[in-house]
């Protein structure tokens, strides 16, 4: 084998070894994106229902449709609808708070709460 041979074939070798790691990396990103789309979804569904957005929904299965969403481009808008919307304060609000907010005597009267 002469000179031009070899350095042929240590070219059809590059050749295919760039190919071969081209195609690794390519499915490792596509990996990667997948995890990164999951644990976006994750932190979004967190926030929801620390905010009392969807609190009728398993975690599981607002995970899934935020994953969904994130499939159809449209998990930037609902995060960015999430951090507009306040924190639940009903979770922060005692039984006593409560009977007071639902307004004086006349008020429960006119509501047929009494």
């Amino acid at each position: 084998m002469n000179e031009s041979e070899k350095v042929a074939s240590v070219l059809l070798d590059a050749a295919h070894a760039l190919r071969q790691v081209t195609k690794e990396r390519d499915v490792l990103a596509e990996k990667m994106a997948v995890v990164e789309r999951r644990q976006e979804a994750i932190k979004v569904a967190d926030a929801m229902q620390d905010k009392g957005v969807n609190c009728d929904r398993r975690r599981d299965e607002l995970i899934g449709e935020l994953e969904k969403a994130a499939d159809d481009g449209r998990l930037t808008a609902i995060r960015e609808a999430v951090e507009l919307v306040g924190q639940d304060m009903t979770r922060n609000v005692s039984l006593d708070d409560r009977d007071h907010a639902q307004g004086n005597a006349l008020e429960q009267f006119l509501m047929g709460d009494s």
